[in-house]
């Protein structure tokens, strides 16, 4: 027979959690009034570059002024970039993210366009671009050609002048973990992940390949990965803010930064729309790259 104590206890966390839900009502309805107010204080020309992309550094910089007192790390600032999405969609001046970065329309009405890959022949790399070669043709109707370069480096200076228009780049093993040097080289160059799959090497062992352009946005209409750095803050206030927005943390990697502090390299699951987590690292993260929101080809999608 239930005790009295535990009849009460149970009214209580009833009566808590009704509360907290209340709260969290009132709050985000606050939030979403300071996410208008910032956005009709924003100058016309400035709003406008919502139409075409997040990454405009002015308007983002006359933005993060206006929304300074309201995007402290984590959830806070989560919550405020979540709302300031939802006001701008509400005005026709936040498209989708399909819009933002445009991707290769995912039909095979027309001949396939071809592109060039740049890598190392040879080996697990030669795998790799089989399996890239396949997905394209397959998903994108783009048949990819081979172009052989002598170094990773050499293969990402294809892709800058224009010899290639793409590269493959080992950026991880099972025995090493994160290939740093090779992200490193991709940075500088400033190419993002368009795609990426696991070559296995033997029954324990594997090797993480990305196929990497100077094409900004995902080339899927559905990307499932987004992979970015952070220079200083919060592992925990990111991580937050990301399950905040309904996405999965699957690896955080931190490490010195060359001017002290440290870079916190994520790697996530996309589970809801991406565009307010990009707002939250525009506005609370002003050292932070976008390194590719991207497609993982193994894996299993029937």
């Amino acid at each position: 027979m239930k005790s009295r104590s535990c009849d009460v206890f149970s009214s209580v966390k009833e009566n808590a959690d009704e509360h907290r839900r209340r709260a969290e009502i009132i709050e985000d309805y606050l939030y979403k009034e300071l996410a208008r107010a910032a956005f009709y204080e924003m100058p016309e020309p400035e709003r406008a570059f919502f139409s075409s992309t997040v990454r405009d550094e002015d308007a983002v910089s006359a933005l993060r002024r206006l929304a300074e007192p309201y995007c402290s790390p984590g959830i806070p600032g989560a919550r405020f970039a979540k709302m300031f999405a939802s006001v701008c969609a509400e005005a026709g001046a936040l498209p989708a993210l399909s819009d933002v970065f445009p991707h290769v329309d995912e039909s095979e009405t027309y001949p396939p366009h071809s592109a060039t890959a740049a890598y190392v022949t040879g080996g697990f790399a030669d795998a790799a671009f089989a399996a890239f070669r396949d997905e394209l043709l397959r998903s994108l109707h783009v048949e990819l050609r081979p172009h052989h370069s002598e170094r990773v480096s050499g293969a990402c200076d294809c892709v800058l002048d224009g010899d290639a228009d793409c590269a493959i780049i080992p950026v991880g093993s099972s025995r090493d973990g994160e290939l740093r040097s090779f992200y490193r080289m991709i940075d500088a160059h400033d190419l993002k992940l368009l795609a990426t799959v696991r070559v296995a090497a033997s029954s324990e062992e594997e090797t993480r390949f990305a196929l990497c352009g100077a094409y900004t946005g995902p080339i899927f209409s559905e990307p499932e990965l987004f992979e970015f750095t952070v220079t200083g803050g919060s592992v925990s206030d990111i991580t937050a803010a990301v399950i905040y927005h309904m996405h999965a943390v699957i690896s955080v990697c931190s490490y010195p930064s060359e001017n002290g502090g440290f870079v916190h390299h994520f790697t996530v699951r996309a589970g809801g729309d991406l565009l307010p987590t990009l707002l939250y690292l525009n506005l609370c993260h002003k050292e932070h790259t976008v390194l590719g929101i991207y497609r993982n080809i193994n894996e299993d999608r029937t």
